[in-house]
């Protein structure tokens, strides 16, 4: 088993070939929780000629306390030939809709006849807000200091 690739993107769709936008997010800041997020989850594992092929995947999305913050998807791995004609390959992509309830850590797995085959982590920082401009505070001119002059044109 060999992991060719696994990213968090934006976007991302396709069939043979992978369309994905906004590729490498690791981590995000947010001043307010909860906060909506729309990810998807890409990865491909290829396996060598010989090899046994994976029966079964399960995808997850586990805290740092080790829960799960969305059911758990599992099903059969769809198992295709690459072009390569000696490998074949499980690619995933997984859009999903996720409320993130805590600054914390979370890792997206994907496991394959319960093996980890991907391992992502994602991070939640919180963003503290930008301190509002401080306001000028003017003292008034003093009764005796001069007023100023306009230069003679």
């Amino acid at each position: 088993m060999h992991v060719d690739f696994g990213f968090l993107c934006d976007y991302a769709d396709g069939d043979r070939k992978i369309n994905a936008l906004g590729i490498g997010i690791d981590s995000l800041q947010t001043t307010e929780l909860p906060m909506p997020l729309h990810l998807h989850f890409v990865a491909q594992v290829s396996y060598e000629a010989g090899e046994p092929l994976p029966i079964l995947f399960r995808f997850r999305i586990i805290d740092s306390d080790g829960k799960d913050i969305i059911p758990g998807v599992a099903g059969e791995a769809g198992v295709s030939p690459t072009l390569a004609s000696d490998r074949s390959a499980v690619r995933v992509l997984l859009g999903m809709n996720l409320m993130l309830t805590k600054y914390t850590s979370y890792r997206f797995v994907l496991t394959l006849d319960d093996e980890v085959a991907v391992s992502l982590p994602f991070t939640v920082l919180q963003q503290f807000p930008e301190p509002s401009e401080t306001p000028i505070v003017t003292t008034p001119r003093s009764r005796g200091s001069p007023k100023p002059r306009r230069p003679r044109s």
